[in-house]
Order: C-alpha cells, then sequence, then structure tokens
C-alpha cells in the first residue's frame, strides 16, 4: 500500500514538473510577441514580469501541485471505493479520503483566489499609489 501511496505521488509530481518545464518556453515566447504587440501599439503600462509576476508564478505554482496531489487523492479514494468488495469499513475508509480530498481542493481554490486577489489588489495599489488616474505609471 505505501508503495502505491509513493507511487502515485512521484508519478504527479513528474508530471507536474514535466508539463511546468515544456511550458516555459511556450510561454517566454507568447508573452514576448505580448510585450512587443503593445509597445507598438503604444498601450499605457508596464510590459509583464517583475515582481508581482514572480510572486504569482509561485503562488500558480504552488496551488497548482497542491491540486494535483489532491485531485490523485480523490482518484485514489474512488479506486478504493471500487476495490472495497461491499466491505462496509473500507467504503467507509473511501468515502472518508473522498470526502477529504474534496475539502482540500475546496480550500486550495479559495486560497488560489485570495491569493490572486491580494496580488492584484497590492500590484495595482503598487503602480497608482495616489488614486489619481493618469499621475503613476506612466
Amino acid at each position: 500500500m505505501k508503495s502505491l501511496k509513493s507511487f502515485i505521488l512521484i508519478f504527479s509530481l513528474s508530471l507536474v514538473l514535466i508539463g511546468d518545464i515544456s511550458m516555459h518556453p511556450v510561454n517566454a515566447q507568447i508573452m514576448e510577441g505580448l510585450n512587443r504587440t503593445a509597445q507598438e501599439a503604444q498601450l499605457p503600462g508596464k510590459p509583464a514580469g517583475g515582481f508581482e509576476a514572480a510572486i504569482g508564478g509561485v503562488i500558480g505554482s504552488v496551488m497548482g501541485l497542491i491540486g494535483s496531489i489532491l485531485f490523485v487523492y480523490l482518484l485514489y479514494g474512488g479506486f478504493r471505493w471500487m476495490v472495497a468488495g461491499g466491505d462496509s469499513k473500507a467504503v467507509t475508509e473511501a468515502q472518508a479520503i473522498i470526502r477529504n480530498a474534496i475539502i482540500g481542493i475546496a480550500i486550495i481554490v479559495f486560497a488560489y483566489a485570495l491569493a490572486n486577489f491580494v496580488v492584484t489588489t497590492l500590484s495595482g495599489v503598487a503602480a497608482n499609489p495616489t488614486g489619481v488616474q493618469g499621475v503613476a505609471g506612466q
């Protein structure tokens, strides 16, 4: 049983890391193209990047990793329920795993929404501390 849990954890971590590594050059190319287009169109604002983007990237990566692990935990609970074979104790344990995974996913979603709100609000205040339009960030 421990080897199955270890395999699931290692497998999910490797999927997340491989996905993150493989998408980094694509994201960089997309952001470069968007920044170049914004500069040619003379749009106001700063190019993407900086402290806010770094913090947002870290928060997004951590939340995504935890969400992926909880999703695998949810699948594990469903698998345990399917192979319970009518054993009421095993079904109860599987239901507890599923319930805990769903609660964990809900917590992660709300934490991500809160962190996104806070970072967006703080970056907006940092870009325009006076609150007057047209004063800061130009």
